[in-house]
């Protein structure tokens, strides 16, 4: 059980809940319900954060922040690849866990 909420639970709540799919196309404002060019990539526990960077790295993406106790990576993919090319090339990645976009999240009103 703590091996599930370390690796499940804890990711889930400190990103916040949900993922792209659960969110409209649009936000009422009319922004994107995510932050534009921006993943978040999470890595197997047996893969290094040298490794993980280097994963990163060989894609031409960016880190912008990581928790690498974690193995989990805010990435800016490289320039003029799409959310969706950016996202397949991360998913069919070796040792990536999960790939999605960084979802806005906003308190209920």
């Amino acid at each position: 059980m703590p091996a599930l909420i370390a690796a499940v639970l804890l990711p889930w709540l400190l990103l916040g809940a949900g993922c792209a799919s659960e969110v409209a196309a649009r936000t009422a404002d009319n922004t994107p319900p995510h932050v534009t060019g921006e993943l978040l990539v999470q890595f197997e526990e047996d893969v290094s954060p040298a490794e993980a960077e280097r994963l990163v790295a060989e894609r031409n993406a960016t880190i912008i922040s990581a928790q690498q106790e974690r193995g989990l990576y805010r990435i800016a993919p490289r320039m003029g690849l799409g959310l969706e090319q950016a996202m397949e090339e991360f998913q069919n990645t070796s040792g990536v866990r999960f790939v999605e976009p960084n979802v806005r999240h906003q308190p209920y009103r």
